[in-house]
């Protein structure tokens, strides 16, 4: 079996999606195209001259793995659409969204991605990518020339020592305590109880409360699991980067606060919410994207310019209130 049309790029770019931090575990294998591992599969990806995405499965059960990839980057949800929502209500995101398309959240393996964002705490996506691969190669199953993430039951096997000398540092400590409590607690099928509690907020504070209770494991942490793959769409992890947006793009009030506290936090995601709806969360992704400086390059210079002078006199500002104090 060959290669295999999955959708149009209207719904689905790659590198957008796969590069924007969200997830760790694809490779570029030529341009605009992917080789990775998704559950048991090895899996190639391309976007074709006329405008599709095609996939090709390496290794395991062919036929299931449509479905599968559907279910991963949730080809349920019309991202046109969705889009379309989105510069209707903000017209800069619909500059936005013209340059950086086809960005989708992708519903992931749960315990890689409690480890992946545990391993994201003040840390890069490169850096983040690197420790991953060294937790696959060490310690997960071998599936042609590469590795499936390791299951809970492999890495309750691992020392806290052995993830401090492969260049995890403070974050060890965090992992080998979070597999331990996962794996009490009842491993993956507690996670999925998570993800199949309603989607009231309600039920989300307890998501919350939930993911909290674990090793290395705040606010922003718990936010990154429960949208990329507890599916709750309207979830806003709220960092620097996004804190900053919010005070550029949505109110300016919140450049008077001194630090990220939980009412500012709230005030953060509650800013996004209100522009963008349920799906806030995968908006704010894009947002996030067009941040970081590989996505920012494809944006209009003027817009460039624009976040540039914005941060520059919030550094500026920043500097000013530490010589006050």
């Amino acid at each position: 079996m060959g290669w295999l049309q999955l959708c149009s790029t209207k719904e689905l770019i790659l590198k957008n999606t796969l590069l924007n931090g969200q997830c760790f575990n694809w490779k570029h294998a030529g341009q605009s195209s992917f080789i990775g591992v998704l559950n048991n599969f090895v899996v190639k990806l391309r976007e074709t001259d006329d405008g599709m995405v095609e996939y090709h499965c390496v290794s395991g059960d062919k036929k299931a793995l449509k479905a599968i990839l559907t279910n991963y980057f949730q080809l349920n949800v019309n991202m046109s659409d969705l889009y379309k929502e989105w510069g209707d209500s903000w017209p800069k995101m619909k500059i936005i969204g013209s340059c950086i398309k086809g960005l989708r959240i992708v519903r992931q393996n749960k315990v890689e991605c409690l480890l992946s964002f545990i391993c994201s705490s003040n840390n890069n996506i490169s850096r983040i990518t690197q420790m991953l691969d060294k937790l696959r190669g060490t310690f997960g199953s071998p599936i042609m020339d590469l590795f499936m993430f390791p299951t809970l039951d492999q890495l309750c096997e691992v020392e806290e020592t052995q993830l401090r000398e492969m260049g995890f540092g403070y974050r060890a400590k965090y992992i080998v305590g979070t597999v331990q409590k996962l794996q009490k607690l009842g491993g993956e099928e507690w996670l999925e109880d998570l993800r199949l509690l309603d989607q009231s907020n309600e039920s989300l504070e307890k998501v919350r409360a939930a993911l909290i209770q674990l090793d290395g494991v705040g606010p922003k942490v718990a936010d990154c699991v429960a949208l990329f793959c507890l599916d709750r769409t309207s979830v806003i992890p709220v960092d620097t980067h996004v804190w900053q947006i919010a005070c550029r793009d949505f109110n300016r009030d919140l450049v008077n606060a001194k630090s990220l506290t939980p009412k500012v936090y709230s005030q953060v995601g509650t800013c996004f919410r209100d522009k963008f709806g349920s799906h806030a969360g995968w908006a704010h992704s894009v947002l996030f994207a067009a941040e970081l400086p590989a996505f920012q390059n494809m944006l209009p210079i003027e817009l460039q310019q624009e976040m540039k002078e914005f941060a520059n006199i919030e550094k500026q500002r920043k500097v000013e209130l530490k010589r006050k104090r």
